[in-house]
């Protein structure tokens, strides 16, 4: 009897050191998880990319307009605490396949039309090629939003981008954002 109770003592302190040596990673992991910062996530609005076909001039122009999260500029946050990645618009017209103009607009194009208010907070929503304004043969006349992210509320412009290169832009003091032209009361 004596035997077996040895025995079996030895085995409980022999299991012990065994196991007792090794480490479980995985509640390590799970210890590691429960207690690390995690940063916080970045959203960003997604590509997109606009083509319109342009007759100016007695000429073909194809005219790309390109919005993508701006990688190299900064981030705002929202009222709620989300950060939020601000844009890039890439404009390029081309005819018969060569470039005519490339042009690359950042929020800072605008921020002598923002207030103070309306520049903090806010992002290059997007912007957009507006045919029925770009009646001139020799400027590409596009809107353009600045705003609130996730939300897409702010100040419009609009951007004449001529052929060679030069750019003017104008705050649209008439911006209706009601979303019922044409509605009758």
């Amino acid at each position: 009897m004596k035997v077996s109770h040895l025995f079996l003592f030895s085995s409980l302190v022999f299991s012990s050191f065994a196991c007792g040596g090794q480490k479980d990673s995985s509640s390590e992991a799970a210890a590691a998880d429960s207690t690390a910062q995690t940063a916080p996530e970045v959203q960003s609005d997604p590509v997109r990319e606009n083509r319109s076909e342009v007759k100016m001039g007695g000429k073909d122009y194809v005219v790309t307009v390109t919005r993508e999260p701006d990688q190299e500029g900064g981030t705002v946050q929202d009222e709620v605490g989300t950060l939020w990645k601000d844009n890039v618009v890439r404009i390029s017209v081309t005819a018969a396949g060569e470039e005519v103009v490339s042009r690359t607009f950042h929020k800072s194009d605008f921020a002598d039309k923002l207030t103070e208010t309306e520049a903090s907070g806010t992002i290059l929503l997007g912007m957009a090629y507006d045919e029925t304004a770009s009646v001139s043969g020799r400027v590409l006349r596009f809107g353009a939003q600045v705003g609130q992210p996730g939300i897409g509320e702010g100040p419009a412009f609009t951007v004449e981008l001529s052929l060679d290169g030069s750019v003017r832009i104008v705050r649209d003091s008439n911006q209706d954002t009601t979303g019922d032209d044409g509605m009758e009361e």
